[in-house]
């Protein structure tokens, strides 16, 4: 009975059937099907060869820290989901360099491009910090706000540049555009101001717009000479 089971299940001096014992490990080879949960330290096939772990109720792996306690869960489940639970996310690219990371904080692409491939454009709910923001080329770059506001911050510099065509800036009301320290600063060999209302008949008091020769704008009184002191012109 002993020499029949042994026959059956294929026992030999180096194994069982398609286990094999080696002094580093064993070797499973075709292949194998675990009933059971298995306990191993380190997983790899041959060199030339692809590992693939199949299963038909989905694939959960869990790590433990030093307590016993499982601090990292990874699951393929059988709906097509993948879910990571874990403390922070991770993803490098082959030279080690972090790419992607996620916590319970913060989300952050460490890239020198970020591509959204989107028709429709792109939605954020909260605040995004950036120091470019570029569309593809041959297509106009729109920053929208359908309900709410827009509102861009810096601590330094903010500019607007267009290698080739317009820059647009439309509102429903009021748009404002203030400096508190420096200067507003028109530079363009023709500035029009079209709609402003105009009228024939005498009222209230006016107000002359004159310009410097270095393209600075100031007031004159109604009827005087556009001519201003040497402080304002400097």
């Amino acid at each position: 009975m002993t020499a029949w089971i042994m026959s059956v299940l294929d026992f030999s001096t180096d194994g069982m059937g398609a286990l094999k014992i080696q002094e580093d490990g064993i070797r499973v080879e075709g292949r194998a099907q675990f009933d059971k949960p298995v306990t191993f330290s380190h997983l790899s096939t041959a060199r030339d060869e692809a590992l693939t772990i199949d299963s038909f109720r989905g694939i959960h792996m869990q790590a433990r820290n030093a307590s016993g306690q499982v601090s990292a869960r990874m699951s393929l489940t059988a709906d097509g989901k993948t879910q990571a639970i874990c403390n922070r996310f991770e993803v490098f690219d082959p030279d080690n360099r972090l790419l992607f990371f996620a916590d319970s904080q913060e989300i952050g692409l460490k890239l020198e491009n970020l591509r959204i491939l989107d028709d429709g454009g792109s939605v954020f709910e909260g605040a995004i910090q950036t120091a470019f923001v570029r569309p593809e080329p041959d297509t106009p770059l729109r920053l929208e706000s359908p309900t709410r506001s827009v509102s861009v911050d810096a601590a330094q510099d903010i500019e607007l540049l267009t290698a080739a065509g317009e820059v647009r800036i439309n509102s429903l009301l009021d748009v404002t555009v203030a400096s508190k320290q420096g200067e507003i600063r028109l530079e363009s060999a023709n500035i029009f101001m079209d709609g402003q209302p105009r009228s024939a008949g005498r009222g209230a008091p006016q107000l002359q717009l004159c310009v410097c020769q270095n393209g600075r704008l100031f007031v004159a009184a109604q009827g005087a000479d556009c001519r201003a002191d040497r402080n304002i012109c400097q």
